[in-house]
């Protein structure tokens, strides 16, 4: 004879079926207040959920900030979307802030350079990068590549010529992927290109002797008075350094600036083009950020404002008092916005020993960089937001 339910019976299963559902519920619960951070998804900066620090609305100007391949803008402290989601990256503003310049990367392998007004609108391309990919040479190791990168764009200061490091015309003779990069120049209304760091001992040729697989030049900045400072990555011994070079006229022979054992790059000149802020590892995985005068020849003593720690992409003030950056928080590693103040005052460079020479810089260690400290301490870096993530290989750009 079957058995049936008793209604005891019922309430059994059910509380026992209330316990288990509670208890796994409350298990995950649990554990779900306990996980690590690295499990944590940055917000996104126009998102409800996002955490700033009240400094960040008495920020001067508008800010330009790359996060998941989109473009926010800053201003009054308030975070609106430029371009959404869809590979842009690296903005820079256009003198008297009248536009944009920006990077949009394909995952295919190429990436072009538009112009965008400052509130937004449709992007205009400036170059058309995509090319139709390899054309077999006379044997597998010789192919040109018509598939290309734009990087680190800059216009001029008078706002007509734009610069920025392109891999554009390499010859891959041996090594497919030996992409090389160069600085060039080109009017901000399109047209030709013209090469600025070239082949010293075989101009036209853009596999230089920086090394293969070193990386080239890249990251230029357009000086007022002619010529542009720029990064150029090599072989320094068995790894890769970068120094910054001095460049007074296309295809001349560059100056260095910075040793490239000192592994100095991503810099950013104050507006009134007398300071430059860079940032430096010597080779270890910290980084720190550091500040010289420029006196359109060399740099002066370098002094530390931030270091050990993973800092990246200094951004001078409109009124050249402050540098923002970014650096990592926390076990998840996002990279959030960062201000320090710079000091008043900075060591100026030294006269070289020949006059009419330049001086050439030597190694440093970073726990001798700053000539003396700063006549009075400088106030903590201050953290401005929490939960964001920057793109920390994408410059921000800030303008008055």
């Amino acid at each position: 004879m079957r058995r049936r339910w008793t209604g005891q019976g019922v309430a059994v299963g059910v509380a026992l079926a209330l316990l288990w559902v509670s208890s796994g519920v409350g298990v995950y619960l649990f554990l779900g207040s306990h996980r690590s951070d690295l499990t944590r998804r940055a917000a996104r900066p126009n998102e409800s959920g996002a955490s700033f620090n009240p400094a960040l609305a008495r920020l001067p100007g508008t800010l330009f900030l790359a996060q998941e391949g989109a473009i926010y803008r800053l201003q009054a402290g308030r975070f609106t979307t430029l371009l959404t989601a869809g590979g842009w990256t690296q903005p820079a503003v256009l003198p008297g802030g009248e536009g944009l310049i920006v990077v949009k990367r394909d995952p295919s392998g190429f990436s072009d350079l538009y112009r965008v007004g400052t509130v937004g609108g449709r992007p205009v391309p400036l170059t058309q990068d995509q090319g139709q990919g390899a054309v077999q040479g006379r044997d597998p190791g010789s192919q040109l590549v018509t598939q290309y990168w734009a990087m680190y764009p800059r216009a001029s200061p008078d706002g007509g010529q734009l610069y920025f490091a392109t891999d554009r015309y390499k010859h891959v003779r041996c090594c497919p992927f030996d992409v090389t990069m160069r600085v060039v120049q080109m009017p901000l209304g399109g047209g030709a290109l013209k090469f600025w760091t070239v082949d010293a001992v075989t101009p036209g040729d853009t596999h230089t002797e920086d090394g293969d697989y070193a990386g080239g030049d890249a990251e230029p900045l357009p000086l007022t008075a002619g010529g542009l400072i720029f990064v150029r990555y090599a072989h320094a011994g068995s790894e890769i350094g970068s120094e910054l070079m001095l460049l007074r006229q296309a295809r001349a022979a560059p100056v260095p600036l910075t040793a490239l054992q000192d592994h100095c790059s991503e810099p950013a000149l104050s507006g009134d083009g007398l300071r430059v802020a860079m940032i430096c590892s010597y080779g270890k995985q910290a980084t720190s950020l550091e500040v010289a005068v420029f006196d359109g020849t060399s740099l002066g003593p370098r002094t530390i404002l931030v270091s050990d720690v993973q800092a990246a992409q200094p951004t001078w003030s409109p009124d050249g008092s402050r540098l923002l950056y970014l650096a990592p928080v926390g076990a998840s590693g996002h990279f959030q916005l960062w201000s320090t103040a710079v000091p008043l005052s900075l060591p100026t460079p030294k006269p070289a020993a020949t006059p009419g020479r330049v001086r050439a810089p030597t190694p440093s260690a970073p726990a001798t960089v700053a000539a003396s400290p700063p006549t009075a301490p400088l106030p903590a870096p201050v953290q401005l937001t929490d939960n964001l993530d920057f793109d920390a290989t994408s410059p921000i750009a800030w303008t008055s």
